[in-house]
C-alpha cells in the first residue's frame, strides 16, 4: 500500500470516528430558569398627546382598581398612572408623582412600567436616567436641546447639499433640533425635522404665492365673501396647494345700492412662515379695505391662529356695487396638496 492510500485511510477512518461520537453522543445544552414574574393579566391602557405628539396623560380602558377613578392608581395614594408637562425641548417640567403601570412582582417586589416615550420617535432609556433620549439614528440631550453627534446625513456625499441647504435656511448647527423649533416641527428619525404630521416640510422656505378669485357680499354692516384658488410654494414650482377662503366681515361697507354691495374680486396672495400645509389651515383673522368706483382695488391680511405666525397678504380688485369697505374680518382657510 502506499504512503497516499494510508493517509487518505487514516483520515476517513477519523471521519467516522468523529461522525459516530456526534450521533452517539449527546451533548449538554446550557439551560437557565426564568423567573416567575407572576404577571398581571392583561390590561388595557390609553395615553394621550399634546399637539406634536408626546404623552402626556395616561387612562385605563375599565377602572381595574375600583377606585373611581380610570386616571389614578389606588394602591398608590391615588396618584396618577402618568401625568407630565414639559419643557420646550422634551425635558419632563413636573411628573405630578406619576407611578406607572404594575405589571407584575418577583419575590413581592412590584414590577412596574414608565411610560419612556417622549418626542415622536424619541425613548427615554432607563439605563441613561433621562440624559438622553434614543432617537433612532441619534441620542438627543433635552436639556441643552441638541443632539449628541453631528447630523449623520453631513457625512455623506449629501455633505455640501445639507450645508446649503442649512446656509439658506439660517441654520449653521447640525447638531440642533428641528431647527430649534420643537413647539412646531418634529424629528422622529433623528435626520430632519418633518411637519406635524410626521411628513417632510411641504415648503422649507414658508413662503408662498398664487392667485384666487371669489364673490362677496355686504351691507352697511355686515358682508361675506368666498374665494378660493392656488398656491406656490416659492423656489419649487413642484409644490402646489388648493387654498379656499371663506370670510364673515364686520365694519363699514358703504355701497352704490344701498344697502347692499355685490361684487367678484380676483386677489395676489402671499404667504410667509408656513413651511407646512397645517400651518396655513384653520380659523384666521384680519383686515380688509377696498376702494373705487363699479371698479375697485384693495387688499387684506389673514393672520393664521397658530403659532407659527403663518400669516397672508392679499392685494387684487374686482368689479361690484361696493366702492369703499374697511372691515374686521374673521375666516376659516382650508388647503389641500395639488
Amino acid at each position: 500500500m502506499s504512503w497516499k492510500k494510508t493517509v487518505f485511510s487514516g483520515i476517513l477512518v477519523a471521519f467516522c470516528i468523529v461522525m459516530l461520537y456526534g450521533i452517539v453522543m449527546t451533548p449538554e445544552t446550557a439551560s437557565a430558569s426564568r423567573p416567575d414574574l407572576n404577571l398581571d393579566s392583561l390590561r388595557v391602557y390609553f395615553l394621550y398627546e399634546d399637539h406634536i405628539g408626546r404623552p402626556v396623560l395616561m387612562s385605563e380602558y375599565e377602572d381595574y382598581d375600583s377606585d373611581g377613578s380610570y386616571f389614578t392608581d389606588d394602591n398608590a395614594n391615588d396618584y396618577p398612572y402618568f401625568h407630565a408637562s414639559y419643557d420646550p425641548f422634551g425635558s419632563i417640567n413636573e411628573d405630578f408623582d406619576s407611578t406607572g403601570i404594575v405589571v407584575g412582582n418577583n419575590n413581592d417586589t412590584k414590577i412596574t412600567w414608565a411610560v419612556p416615550f417622549r418626542f415622536p420617535g424619541q425613548y427615554q432609556d432607563p439605563e441613561l436616567e433621562g440624559i438622553f433620549y434614543y432617537n433612532w439614528n441619534r441620542y438627543y440631550s433635552p436639556a441643552i436641546g441638541r443632539y449628541n453627534r453631528a447630523d449623520p446625513m453631513s457625512n455623506s456625499s449629501m455633505n455640501s447639499v445639507l450645508l446649503l441647504q442649512a446656509q439658506r435656511e439660517n441654520i449653521n448647527n447640525l447638531y440642533c433640533y428641528v431647527s430649534n423649533s420643537p413647539l412646531f416641527y418634529i424629528d422622529p428619525q433623528g435626520l430632519k425635522e418633518c411637519c406635524d404630521s410626521g411628513k417632510e416640510k411641504d415648503c422649507r422656505s414658508g413662503r408662498w404665492f398664487g392667485a384666487i378669485a371669489g364673490i362677496e357680499a355686504g351691507t352697511v354692516g355686515p358682508g361675506s365673501s368666498v374665494s378660493c384658488g392656488f398656491l406656490i410654494c416659492k423656489g419649487s414650482f413642484r409644490t402646489k396647494l388648493r387654498v379656499c377662503i371663506g370670510c364673515f366681515e364686520v365694519g363699514a361697507h358703504i355701497s352704490a345700492a344701498v344697502p347692499a354691495g355685490v361684487g367678484a374680486s380676483g386677489q395676489l396672495l402671499v404667504c410667509k412662515n408656513a413651511k407646512c400645509i397645517e400651518d396655513l389651515r384653520g380659523k384666521s383673522t384680519g383686515l380688509a379695505g377696498s376702494g373705487g368706483f363699479g371698479i375697485y382695488g384693495g387688499g387684506g391680511n389673514y393672520d393664521i391662529s397658530k403659532s407659527t405666525g403663518a400669516s397672508c397678504w392679499s392685494f387684487g380688485g374686482g368689479v361690484g356695487t361696493t366702492f369703499v369697505r374697511g372691515a374686521k374680518r374673521y375666516c376659516d382657510m382650508d388647503v389641500m396638496k395639488w
